[in-house]
């Protein structure tokens, strides 16, 4: 019977705990006003460290522009983010928020205290020179003369971006794709635009994650340039939700 009370009351203690824990969380947690709310202070924070967002892999030729929201707290840490504007792909998005997450700041001032406040930045990822220069396949020319032609063996959707999907915006991207000896994509270019840039960036990083059978020349693969038109069409689906 002693057992058996002494495991409720340990239940009891641990939930009690718990609850506290969780109460104090939420606290914290309300006390993050909206973002969209304006407060007047005398001073804005300060970075003082500032984490560097990861440089996705299989986007290292594309560029993009993320602005991100961040909460300072009056010790200079940032409990939350959120996206201002999004890039239009998400790997960016992500990276940017994640590194706003371990930036430390000098805090706002308001009546010569420290106050939590929003702060809004911009974040641009940019190929760097070193990394272009690198890249195989720089000097193969847009126009040569194959035996056979890349052929592609698999074909990734673009994602609908889902800004141009809210908006009803529809486009064609034409894509300028270069297919190295083994068939993988080196390099993507817009060769025309679909005149939205969440839409080419979208053609764009599916076309480097596409695989070919290489062109041939003289019975060995070679690296050359293929060009094809990427549609972006809302489906009848879209159309019935955006109604709904």
């Amino acid at each position: 019977m002693k057992l058996f009370l002494k495991v409720i009351f340990l239940i009891v203690v641990s939930f009690a705990v718990s609850s506290l824990i969780n109460n104090s969380l939420l606290a914290d947690d309300e006390k993050i006003p909206s973002s969209d709310k304006f407060i007047a202070v005398e001073v804005m924070p300060e970075m003082i460290e500032e984490i560097t967002p990861d440089y996705p892999d299989n986007l290292k030729d594309i560029k993009g522009v993320v602005y991100v929201k961040a909460f300072v707290n009056k010790e200079g840490n940032v409990l939350k983010t959120e996206l201002a504007k999004s890039s239009g792909i998400k790997e960016f998005d992500s990276s940017a928020l994640d590194a706003a997450l371990k930036c430390k700041y000098k805090p706002a001032i308001q009546n010569g205290k420290p106050i939590g406040i929003w702060v809004t930045y911009k974040v641009e990822f940019v190929p760097s020179e070193d990394s272009m220069e690198e890249k195989p396949g720089k000097d193969v020319p847009e126009s040569q003369e194959v035996d056979i032609m890349p052929e592609m063996i698999y074909e990734k959707s673009p994602e609908y971006p889902i800004e141009a999907k809210e908006n009803e915006i529809e486009g064609t991207v034409w894509v300028k794709a270069l297919v190295g000896e083994e068939g993988i994509v080196i390099k993507a270019d817009v060769h025309k635009s679909s005149g939205n840039e969440l839409l080419d960036k979208s053609a764009l990083k599916a076309a480097l994650e596409g695989k070919y059978k290489p062109a041939i020349k003289d019975s060995k693969p070679i690296a050359t340039w293929v060009t094809y038109k990427v549609d972006f069409v809302l489906s009848k689906d879209d159309d019935k939700e955006k109604s709904e």
